[in-house]
């Protein structure tokens, strides 16, 4: 099916989606309901173990037709299984690598840091895959690290990546699990583009609370953008859909789901719903992050 000419019920055509984050997991039913962080996770969200239980990457790509995604973001991480409490939430990247070999270039990598200790492991690795074109972009969940935004733990990382040109994308906001969300504060990224002005830099998981501090903040840093991911479109506050309607705002905000935490068929119609001029629309849903990653 082809996204530029597919219509929606109501017959009005829709724009091309690309989603910014989406996740392979690896569990079995009986590791999720025993792991009490996951099982916690299943509470907060008021979902059943199949929300965490490996399924085969054939499953996204059905969802990814059904609801009209024309490409996305995978994440994986240098070993999978991120070390951290909170819980794995992506596979490796070898294993990531493979599902986008079968997804036939619909899938890109989301490279993303599972831990600060001996960094320049990591970097040598976005080298490496940067240097074969298997990376899109490079994920920091500094909460889930537990070091702050502008930790200087972080530098090499976001030299490396100014250096290949390939985007950062770093969580910002409230965190989800039990842990310190200071890590997260918004403000936090000032420095990091003020010390790395060709950084290009996107505020990942929405950045809630502070969504009139992140508009300030792209309107004074070029480099700087927003994802909605791990948020739910229908609960995006109002100033951010003014902002997005603006001349200033129409390329700064890019479309994510996090499935499978929250699923194309929940987030995709609400994304479409939205009240959006149809340049911003069709930049929120995939215009803008095609732009930044030269993705045609």
């Amino acid at each position: 099916m082809n996204p530029e000419t597919r219509t929606e019920d109501i017959g009005r055509p829709t724009s091309p989606v690309i989603d910014g984050r989406l996740n392979m997991v690896d569990y079995t039913e009986a590791e999720v309901l025993s792991n009490p962080t996951l099982a916690g996770l299943l509470r907060f969200f008021g979902r059943g173990p199949e929300m965490l239980t490996s399924r085969p990457v054939e499953d996204l790509l059905a969802e990814m037709d059904e609801t009209g995604v024309d490409r996305g973001i995978l994440t994986g991480t240098p070993v999978g299984r991120d070390s951290g409490e909170f819980g794995p939430m992506s596979v490796s990247a070898t294993t990531a690598l493979e599902y986008c070999t079968r997804s036939n270039g619909r899938l890109r990598l989301g490279l993303q840091a599972e831990t600060v200790e001996r960094i320049t492991r990591f970097t040598g690795l976005i080298r490496e895959l940067a240097g074969s074109g298997d990376v899109a972009l490079v994920r920091l969940i500094p909460s889930a690290l537990g070091v702050a935004i502008d930790d200087r733990h972080l530098y090499p990382v976001y030299a490396t990546c100014e250096e290949l040109g390939l985007p950062v994308s770093v969580n910002v906001g409230i965190f989800g699990p039990h842990r310190a969300s200071k890590y997260q504060d918004p403000l936090l990224v000032e420095d990091v583009l003020l010390d790395f002005p060709d950084l290009r830099l996107i505020g990942g998981h929405m950045g809630h609370p502070w969504e009139k501090l992140l508009i300030r903040l792209m309107m004074k840093y070029p480099n700087l953008s927003l994802m909605t991911s791990a948020f739910r479109p229908k609960y995006i506050e109002p100033e951010i859909i003014s902002f997005m309607n603006s001349s200033r705002g129409r390329d700064k905000l890019m479309f994510g789901s996090d499935w499978p935490i929250l699923t194309l068929r929940q987030v995709v119609p609400e994304a479409r719903a939205l009240p959006l001029e149809p340049p911003s629309r069709a930049g929120y849903l995939g215009g803008n992050l095609a732009r930044l990653l030269n993705w045609d």
